[in-house]
């Protein structure tokens, strides 16, 4: 038997349907080698016993000449399930060193064109190794040899069970430190080489003729391993009803950071002096090129929507099918990630159709005396309109096949929020419209807000309440306190469901450190679940995608979140296989650096057992983004950020052709390769706020830019690439 033909996954192909529900009738597959004489039992292990079924062959599928594939069925109840593969067979062939030209191939049933033997012709490499001698030769019965194969591919499992005789032995065929596995051999006339003939019957739910699904049967003392389990790593598991939208399978997103991406209109510009923030007056940039300082969050460049829109067309040519967005909400700062108005978009983002007021004069820095912000941001005009404007921008985005992901920061707002009002910006605003004396105020203001319960206060100190929980202390990150306010909690998922619904019909939310909403992991889950549920209501192909940095399966399984921004199977362990930095360029390490082991530890079995196949599927697989140093300059190996190395050590020593191996890899890779706006175009940068550089419109790096449309589409060309299934042969 040539155990590298063995092969299942969790893909489309052998998981059916893919995404099953409580009651559905699954089928499960595996592939082997045609002129292979095997048996195949599927193993249900649900942690107490094991129940074996059976496997015959499928006769549903057009078979070619290498392969044939098995089939079992069985019922789905409630809870999760987990299974593996026993396999029977004579004349082992182990696992070797693969030949030259073998590929890692995305797998999928049918004419294994792309899994080449040495030489180019189908069969076994001549370096594939006989595990008993000859065995099997010439029609002679060999040892009989079980394998147990999981997620992880084959699995190391041994007997528990201590036999009389020293006929049944435990021994190692073969491993490379990925696909190791382990057998049980026992004597010939053990082994029983007798082949069940498939038993056909119609379909009830169609015209489909498949086999019969034998009845499941229990026998824990027949198991030769003496009821000891595989870990649960090893197993594959099927989550029930865990239904996530596979439009982002293998989309192309690109992210944009909207301030630094184009400016479109020049009237929505920030202006020097038209407020204060973190301790200085904002600061319009009038150099589109010029390179951002280590404290930028005050200086604005002047991207905006109508950029964006002016720049669709250049996205649809590059492949782009998806568009991330930075956030869009009103809020002072060039980043955004402090809300000042979850309702509305910045009108420097969008549209300002009434701009009066002061700027700040020379010496003040009162935000109460920045009239010009306070119309900008507050009258309803300016945001009436700009909220079209992005109705506007995703309806022609739509109409060109690209789809659009906002980002939600509902961990925390912003001092500016409403409901804070710590700068008394709504206030004053309300007071020169003439509204009535009692407008509301905010918490920071007034103990008797209507937003008191927003947050969550330290001491008792006001008017002007300083004494408030900030995200990490940060006092421009009022931390929200969802559990004293049952109305902040109603008001956060319409939110959810007031973007994703007409006329702005996004395509769904990345939430912003995610994890960290709530006081306690519990109301942290069961926040999120209702978030989902609320958005899927509205639109029910509607994605919700989480940044988080560690472990995320409870989320994922629980149907918290669809998937993640993933840093731990994909960033992260290529940035350490291809260049050996840290992804802030904090570190390097020698260790990592060119270290293929680590490297399919991370990528391929750390996807496969810290998230769902489904999440993993549509799982956002990025180089660079506004958190981290643009992968080109982590290239270049060095360590260090803006403020010590400044900006042009960023370019210095790079290497762009590591560049482009690592994106072959994204293009290659599950998931939705995400671009991070101007990587296609060479942009360099160290860690925020370097990585925030303005795009080099009409100064492209046009070798980098042609090479990430080729790939692009070569990516977009091949179905396996959206829902196949990596298989390492090497």
């Amino acid at each position: 038997m040539n155990t590298q033909a063995i092969f299942s996954s969790q893909s489309p192909d052998y998981l059916i349907p893919f995404q099953p529900g409580t009651g559905d009738t699954v089928k499960v597959r595996l592939r082997t080698r045609k002129e292979d004489r095997i048996q195949c039992v599927l193993v249900i292990d649900d942690g107490q016993e094991e129940k074996k079924i059976p496997m015959t062959a499928d006769l549903t599928l057009k078979t070619d000449q290498l392969f044939l594939w098995y089939a079992a069925e069985f019922r789905l109840g409630r809870e999760p399930l987990h299974y593996y593969f026993e396999i029977t067979a004579n004349d082992l062939r182990a696992h070797g060193r693969p030949a030259a030209n073998e590929l890692r191939a995305h797998e999928r049933p049918g004419p294994a064109a792309n899994e080449l033997r040495a030489h180019g012709r189908p069969g076994p490499a001549a370096n594939e190794l006989r595990a008993h001698g000859r065995s099997g030769a010439h029609g002679r019965p060999g040892p009989e040899t079980v394998l147990y194969y999981g997620r992880r591919g084959f699995f190391t499992k041994t007997a528990a069970r201590e036999a009389a005789d020293e006929q049944q032995t435990s021994s190692e065929v073969a491993s490379d430190g990925r696909r190791g596995f382990f057998t049980k051999t026992a004597a010939p006339e053990a082994a029983n080489e007798q082949q069940t003939t498939p038993e056909v019957a119609s379909d009830p739910r169609g015209d489909e003729r498949q086999q019969t699904t034998p009845e499941v049967a229990s026998d824990p003392a027949s198991d030769p391993r003496g009821g000891e389990r595989p870990r649960p790593a090893d197993l594959f598991e099927i989550v029930p009803d865990l239904q996530v939208p596979l439009w982002p399978a293998g989309c192309v997103m690109y992210q944009i950071f909207v301030d630094r991406f184009c400016n479109g209109d020049r009237t929505n510009d920030v202006l020097t002096d038209e407020y204060n923030y973190c301790g200085g007056n904002v600061v319009q940039i009038e150099d589109w090129n010029q390179l951002p300082a280590p404290n930028d969050v005050r200086e604005f460049y002047g991207g905006d929507l109508q950029g964006v829109m002016d720049k669709l067309d250049y996205l649809r040519d590059l492949g782009v099918r998806a568009i991330y967005f930075n956030p869009l909400f009103v809020s002072p700062s060039n980043h955004k990630y402090d809300t000042q108005d979850y309702e509305h978009v910045d009108p420097h983002f969008g549209r300002i159709v009434r701009d009066a007021g002061p700027l700040l004069e020379e010496g003040d820095y009162r935000n109460i005396h920045a009239g010009r912000y306070i119309t900008r941001t507050t009258d309803p005009a300016n945001l009436e309109a700009s909220d079209r404007l992005l109705a506007e921008l995703i309806e022609q985005a739509h109409a060109r096949g690209i789809r659009v992901i906002l980002d939600g920061v509902f961990n925390h707002c912003g001092s500016f929020h409403k409901w804070m009002d710590k700068e008394h910006i709504y206030e004053t605003a309300a007071a020169s419209r003439k509204k009535e004396k009692k407008a509301e105020k905010g918490a920071y203001i007034s103990k008797d807000s209507p937003w008191h319960d927003y947050f969550d206060f330290l001491e008792e100190d006001w008017p002007d309440n300083w004494h408030y929980d900030g995200w990490w202390g940060i006092d421009t990150l009022p931390k929200l306190n969802y559990e004293a306010s049952e109305e902040l909690q109603e008001k956060i998922l319409a939110i959810g469901k007031k973007w994703v619904s007409p006329p702005y019909n996004a395509d769904g939310w990345r939430l912003d450190v995610a994890a960290d909403l709530g006081h306690s992991p519990a109301f942290n889950h069961e926040f999120w679940q209702r978030f989902r549920q609320a958005v899927r209501e509205a639109n029910p192909q509607a994605v919700v995608l989480a940044e988080n940095y560690c472990r995320s399966e409870d989320w994922l399984r629980a149907g918290g979140w669809d998937t993640i921004m993933n840093y731990e199977g994909f960033m992260d362990p290529l940035t350490w296989f291809l260049t050996g930095m840290e992804k802030h360029n904090d570190q390097y390490r020698e260790d990592l650096y060119n270290n293929a082991d680590a490297f399919w530890e991370g990528m391929l079995y750390r996807n496969k057992t810290a998230m769902p196949l489904p999440s993993a599927y549509i799982s956002m697989n990025q180089l660079s983004n506004h958190d981290h140093s643009r992968f080109l300059t982590r290239t270049g190996q060095k360590i260090g950020r803006l403020h010590d190395l400044g900006s042009e050590a960023a370019a210095r020593g790079v290497r762009p052709a590591v560049m482009r191996e690592a994106v072959i890899v994204q293009m290659t890779w599950p998931g939705a390769p995400t671009l991070y706006y101007g990587d296609e175009a060479g942009l360099c940068g160290f860690t925020d706020p370097d990585n925030r550089r303005p795009f080099p419109w009409g100064r492209e790096d046009r070798q980098m830019l042609a090479f990430h449309k080729d790939i692009i589409a070569l990516h977009s060309r091949y179905a396996c690439l959206t829902l196949g299934t990596v298989y390492p042969l090497a």
